[in-house]
């Protein structure tokens, strides 16, 4: 019986083992999950890799004196080149476009009759350019990251029901962007 036992163990350490998993093919398409977006990923040669992405949120807060609502959705694309690679590893440089729009809705309750209400908009396009790794324990799993600079540049448009003045703002900015994701192949 602990011969038994003994067996089955080992064997299951070799198959669970990542070892063992990198000899097999890696898969070329999957899903991945992340900060800040969730997408696919698809592999289309072994140097080059393309990754759509899509994020969003939605919240909404209630008080005595003022309800609010938001909701902010983006899309964006990255095209992955490969530039070295060892074993289960590799190390990328991604550049990448994105799209994102962003609503808010802001009413208030005065208790001297005043209601009032705020809306507030704006939508804005980024390109970016990371440095990336990417690292592979098994067939079917990956775990990837990547820092780098972006360019933004939007417009936001703010509206106020209680004063009846609409204002609107042109935006442009450089910065840093990072990423962390996990992805699953089929």
């Amino acid at each position: 019986m602990r011969a038994h036992a003994s067996w089955v163990l080992g064997l299951a350490a070799v198959l669970l083992s990542p070892a063992g998993a990198a000899a097999q093919e890696k898969g070329r398409a999957g899903v991945f999950m992340g900060y800040p977006s969730l997408g696919l990923i698809w592999h289309a040669t072994e140097r080059i890799a393309v990754r759509p992405e899509i994020g969003f949120a939605v919240s909404s807060s209630d008080s005595d004196l003022s309800d609010s609502t938001s909701d902010d959705v983006s899309f964006g694309a990255s095209v992955l080149f490969y530039t070295a690679r060892r074993e289960r590893a590799a190390l990328y440089f991604a550049p990448r476009y994105a799209y994102s729009r962003s609503s808010s809705k802001i009413e208030s309750d005065s208790p001297f009759g005043a209601d009032s209400e705020l809306k507030l908009s704006s939508h804005a396009s980024q390109v970016s350019g990371s440095i990336g790794a990417h690292y592979w324990p098994g067939r079917r799993f990956s775990v990837f990251g990547e820092a780098g600079i972006q360019y933004t540049w939007g417009s936001s448009e703010t509206d106020s029901a209680f004063s009846g003045v609409s204002s609107g703002t042109d935006t442009h900015a450089f910065g840093t962007r990072s990423s962390i994701a996990v992805a699953w192949y089929f």
